[in-house]
């Protein structure tokens, strides 16, 4: 993903979009342009049980499943 997109992508998320409505209206896939502590704390505040253990892989794969990231 550009910069660009990934700025406009949180931008989106920023101002009340889903994960999958701000990655359908930018064309992108957010998951492995977040750094793995940025996936961690979605993780603890969708409160992923686990997350403490997981690789940045697995927050993404997890943080899917719970639907905050698409």
């Amino acid at each position: 993903m550009a910069n660009d997109e990934g700025g406009r992508y949180r931008e989106l998320r920023d101002r009340g979009l889903s994960p999958r409505a701000a990655a359908i209206v930018t064309g992108t896939n957010p998951g492995p342009d977040y750094t793995k502590e940025e996936l961690y704390e979605m993780a603890r505040a969708a409160d992923i049980p686990g997350r403490s253990r997981m690789n940045k892989s697995q927050l993404v794969d997890a943080l899917r499943r719970a639907g905050e990231l698409p």
